[in-house]
Order: C-alpha cells, then structure tokens, then sequence
C-alpha cells in the first residue's frame, strides 16, 4: 500500500518548515520529486544533503508567482507529474503588529497568483495524463481566528493577511476539485497546526500546548503519513477535502 514508485511528484516550497518533512517523506517512498524554490542559495544545505542522499530528487530556481518562470520550467520537466504540491509562501508582514496596505497588498498578490498558477498550470498537464492529485498546504489559521493572548509577552504574531490567504486557499481548493473532478483531478488540503521547532518561543509554545488534546505541538514527521496518503492511489477517492493535522487543538 501507499506505493509511490515512478511516480512523479512536483513540489513548490519544498524546502520550508513545513515543506521539507514532506519531501523528504514522498523521496523515501521512492516518488520521482522536482522541488521549485525561489532561493536555491538559502536551502544549499538542505539540498546538497537530500542529494547525496536521494538519487530520485532535483530542485530547480522558479518565481512560481510569474507565469513566465513557471512555464519556463515546466518545459523542463521531462513528463506529466501524478502530484503537485503548493507549500509555497511569503509573509513580508510576519511579526509586524502595524499593518503596512503596501505589504498586505503584495502578500495577497504574490500568494494568491502563485496559488493560481501553480494549479491551473499543472492541472492542464494532468488533464493530458488523466488524472492527478493536488494538494495545497493550508493552517489550521485558515479554519479559525488565533487565539491572540498566545502571543502575549512574545515577538510573536499572526499578521491579518495569513489567515485571510489560509482560509482562501481551503475554499480555492474545493472550487477546483468541484470543476476538475470530471477530469479525475483532485484537490484536497492539509492544515497543519504549530509545529514545534526554533521560531516558536518557550512562553508561546507553553501556553499553545495546554490547548492540544494530544499535549504536545506538530513534529515534522507528522506531515509525512498524510502527504504520501493523499499521493497514493489508495487515496482515489477523496477530493474536496481539508485534513487538519493539529493535534484536536482547541483555539
């Protein structure tokens, strides 16, 4: 079960917090995987090893917010990818606690086109192949507002446009799996809740976790079950879907 091999697996962001455990999760699974970044110089670390240690993975440098990087690259891919994964995004406002319009504006922007390009693009290519999985990374801030006195005494913030694009991308998703299933594409979400690593601070992470049934914040590895699930074709079946992995957090 959950066989990914041969299979080819396109991934936007690939190499973020939350975009790494899954890659790494669809390699050991022997997937096929492209991972598009803006930043190859920011992730050489993290690329030299996946390399070394995956002969089945490739990166390449893409603006995946401008069709004309996008369609650059995807003449590179040499054939129909059976998954696409956006875990792409910009916060230019994170931790700000004053909105700036100018900001906001480019985050909607630059996050929502990328959003669009990447789904539309890639669920043309799988119209041709048949059939494809899609899906796109959201929060469990786009299912509800956060609790803002987790924050209190920290640098921390949840800037206004985060939550705004995080809900869009969950009711985007079903749009698309509603118009693209005759096709046998399907979209489906995964909302992550806070996961537990350096950004997150001690006085933040003591309170976040009294409100998580299971007591604890999200570990890396719990990305990996639910990524090569809805890359399998065991999960055929399901579209139009958001699948919290939040520990039952109650906000």
């Amino acid at each position: 079960m959950f066989n990914l091999k041969k299979k080819l697996v396109v991934i936007s962001g690939g190499l973020g917090r939350i975009g790494i455990p899954m890659t790494t999760a669809l390699l050991e699974k022997e997937a096929d995987v492209i991972v598009l970044t803006k930043n190859t110089k920011k992730h050489l670390k993290k690329i030299k090893d996946l390399k070394k240690n995956f002969s089945n993975f490739k990166v390449f440098q893409c603006d995946v917010s401008n069709i004309k990087s996008l369609k650059k690259i995807i003449k590179q891919i040499d054939r129909a990818p059976d998954v696409f994964i956006f875990s792409s995004v910009i916060r230019p406002l994170q931790n700000k606690k004053l909105d700036d319009f100018k900001k906001w504006n480019y985050s909607i922007n630059r996050n929502a086109s990328s959003l669009n390009l990447t789904s539309t693009l890639f669920s043309e290519i799988m119209k041709k192949n048949g059939s494809g999985s899609i899906i796109i990374i959201s929060s469990i801030y786009g299912l509800r507002a956060p609790d803002h006195s987790l924050y209190s005494g920290t640098k921390m913030f949840t800037e206004s446009d985060y939550p705004f694009l995080k809900g869009g991308t969950i009711i985007y998703s079903n749009y698309m799996a509603s118009k693209l299933g005759k096709y046998n594409i399907r979209f489906n979400v995964i909302a992550p809740g806070g996961l537990n690593d350096d950004y997150a601070e001690a006085k933040f992470k003591k309170r976040y976790i009294k409100k998580v049934p299971l007591g604890r914040m999200l570990e890396p590895n719990d990305l990996k079950g639910v990524v090569v699930f809805l890359s399998s074709d065991e999960s055929s079946y399901i579209t139009g879907c958001t699948i919290r992995v939040d520990g039952g957090i109650c906000l």
